[in-house]
């Protein structure tokens, strides 16, 4: 087993566990266009909308909310890469429950094992 296996090993048994009270299962939505949408009588693309669920874990960090450059209500969600089986895109919306989350970017750590959807 390698670095990476060995952490995410460690870390998906943390969120069946000792995390388990802070690990939260959201919905993610996600709107693409492809070509099998393809319309050319109008030229359009259609969005085809899916839905997709992943564990996570909601971060607010009170710090990064007093910076004048984050958006209101910004928050921070970590998800294993190992968990992740469709890729998650700037656009797509995480939902828990009546809360949505707007993905307006992501950061992986140095051995990627999480990833981090702003």
């Amino acid at each position: 087993m390698g670095l990476r296996d060995d952490i995410t090993a460690d870390i998906q048994d943390a969120m069946d566990t000792d995390l388990a009270d802070a690990v939260t299962t959201f919905t993610i939505n996600k709107s693409s266009k492809d070509q099998s949408t393809f319309d050319p009588s109008t030229g359009d693309v259609t969005d085809t909308p899916s839905t997709f669920s992943l564990r996570g874990i909601l971060v607010v960090d009170e710090d990064d909310l007093k910076d004048s450059n984050i958006i209101a209500g910004a928050v921070e969600i970590v998800c294993l890469n190992a968990e992740i089986t469709t890729p998650v895109d700037i656009g797509d919306v995480f939902v828990d429950g009546s809360n949505e989350y707007v993905v307006f970017g992501n950061r992986q750590d140095p051995v990627l094992a999480t990833t981090t959807f702003l």
